[in-house]
């Protein structure tokens, strides 16, 4: 695997990790795709995965619904994705 595919790869994350960033059931997460409060996933083969800066930018953001509304996703981003969360991602800690 060459070297950007490499990068490529280690900056997918998937339900249990972003779960835990989000500080949140693996559930959760998969009822916010469902709602489509949630960034687009990558599915590769039958797994789902997310691009981690997508993440990043999403809670950042506020975690903002597909209608644009901010702080209004189910589980109230606000209170269970705090910029720890942005930070903990950015440095690459979290699922082990």
């Amino acid at each position: 695997m060459g070297a950007r595919n490499q990068h490529e790869a280690s900056s997918l994350i998937g339900t249990e990790q972003v779960a835990e960033f989000l500080k949140c059931s693996t559930r959760t997460v998969s009822r916010l795709r469902m709602k489509s409060a949630f960034p687009l996933p990558i599915h590769v083969g039958r797994l789902v995965r997310w691009h981690r800066h997508e993440i990043e930018s999403w809670i950042a953001a506020g975690c903002p619904t597909t209608n644009g509304s901010v702080g209004n996703s189910p589980i109230g981003c606000s209170a269970r994705a705090p910029v720890d969360a942005v930070n903990d991602l950015s440095s690459g800690g979290g699922a082990k």
